[in-house]
């Protein structure tokens, strides 16, 4: 069988992680999303298409997929170049050029690269054998591109964020649909954004023959924003393979899931709960304490009495003495020095905003702290307000208080 992964976008809402690497690879308990994605396609997909945006900055993508592509699956890849339009609907035609002479009628199974899916809801969309869409009942369809059925699960349309909606079914992105779409995607006029959208085809297709729409019934996760990053932790902790091949000092105290790589040490007064992956060459503690879900990359240092709870923490990181972080993340290569404190909860107990793109976009959550990009660096006992977002590369000074967004630029502005 044929998929394809569309992962061609640029992940701008993903700032700052998507601002070095394309956001597929960005990690969920040390692994890159995309490979969690393919680990869950059908086992009957052995020819795979991951479409990819071009130049230099897919590069990271382009490596990973390689290593991925087995005798049993071939994984291939191509870029949406300037010769396809923008969208989704520009990615599949980008995607489908990658096969030649496909039947029209020969059913490639179609995913959002930004999604999560649960392999046994893929089985289920592949197993009719006949053109398919996945959707999930929300309780804000207003938010969703919108999947209206008729009364024997039938699509009848797919609306983007309809002001009225007529179902509470948002469309997952996970689809499975002739190759003949391509000659309804090749006539389309750009929507309204500029862009060739892929479920506006669908529509048109609909109006055509029956498409059957599944509801999930395991799991579907969006990773459009850095903190659904967390609740993936949790969604994936299941299917980690906790190993400890790494050092536990005696008078640590392992209360939960340990995956500890190689080279790694845990010391003595360590106290961990929970799930927890721990990456290769780290120092933890001594008497730090990490509430899982936690994960941290490879070569990174947890200092004394750290305190760590519900975080993502990448490589080469140094989070040092008495540093609090709790419902956040850090990227590569950060110093999250000592005494900082990311606070992750409002007085008010109103859910957590964050400004996305110059609007305030609701997490949908009442604890979630930050995330700190790339080589960040800051001063000692910073202190940062719920919500905030620091840049690549951002520095702060000893003491600073950061109450908004931070760029490179802003960072020492007190």
């Amino acid at each position: 069988m044929k998929a394809l992964i569309l992962a061609a976008g640029r992940g701008t809402r993903m700032w700052p992680l998507s601002v070095a690497r394309p956001k597929h690879v960005i990690p969920i308990w040390n692994r890159a999303t995309v490979a969690w994605l393919i680990d869950q396609l059908p086992e009957v997909v052995d020819d795979l298409v991951v479409v990819l945006p071009e130049g230099k900055y897919a590069q990271p993508a382009r490596d990973l997929l390689k290593q991925l592509s087995t005798a049993q699956r071939n994984i291939r890849w191509v870029s949406q170049t300037a010769d396809y339009p923008s969208g989704t609907a520009g990615a599949v035609l980008a995607g489908m050029s990658a096969w030649e002479d496909v039947p029209e009628q020969e059913l490639v199974l179609i995913l959002n690269g930004d999604d999560l899916y649960a392999a046994s809801d893929l089985d289920r969309l592949v197993s009719a054998h006949l053109p398919a869409v996945l959707a999930q009942p929300v309780p804000d369809p207003q938010n969703w591109g919108v999947v209206e059925a008729n009364d024997q699960n039938m699509l009848v349309a797919m609306v983007e964020k309809p002001e009225s909606p007529r179902s509470n079914l948002a469309n997952t992105g996970a689809y499975y649909l002739p190759a003949g779409i391509v000659k309804i995607l090749s006539t389309m006029n750009l929507s309204a954004r500029g862009e060739l959208e892929l479920p506006a085809g669908v529509s048109q297709l609909a109006q055509e023959q029956q498409i059957k729409v599944f509801q999930v019934k395991h799991y579907w996760q969006s990773l459009n924003y850095p903190w659904q990053l967390l609740s993936a932790l949790k969604l994936l902790a299941d299917q980690v393979d906790y190993q400890v091949t790494g050092e536990v000092e005696p008078g640590a105290v392992i209360k939960g899931r340990l995956k500890l790589g190689a080279g790694s040490v845990i010391r003595s007064g360590c106290y961990l709960t929970g799930d927890v992956v721990i990456g290769q060459n780290c120092q933890i503690g001594p008497n730090a304490r990490l509430r899982g879900p936690v994960a941290i990359g490879d070569g990174t240092v947890v200092g004394p009495s750290v305190d760590l709870k519900n975080a993502v923490i990448g490589s080469e990181c140094f989070v040092s003495h008495l540093a609090v972080l709790s419902d956040g993340i850090l990227d590569d290569q950060v110093n999250f020095a000592a005494g900082c404190i990311a606070t992750n909860f409002r007085h008010d107990q109103k859910n957590v905003q964050v400004m996305v793109k110059q609007k305030l976009v609701d997490t949908k959550l009442q604890k979630f702290s930050t995330v700190i990009g790339k080589a960040a660096k800051l001063g000692a006992g910073t202190i940062i307000y719920p919500g905030r977002l620091l840049g690549a590369e951002v520095t702060t000074l000893p003491g600073q208080v950061v109450r908004h967004n931070l760029t490179a630029s802003q960072g020492t502005e007190g």
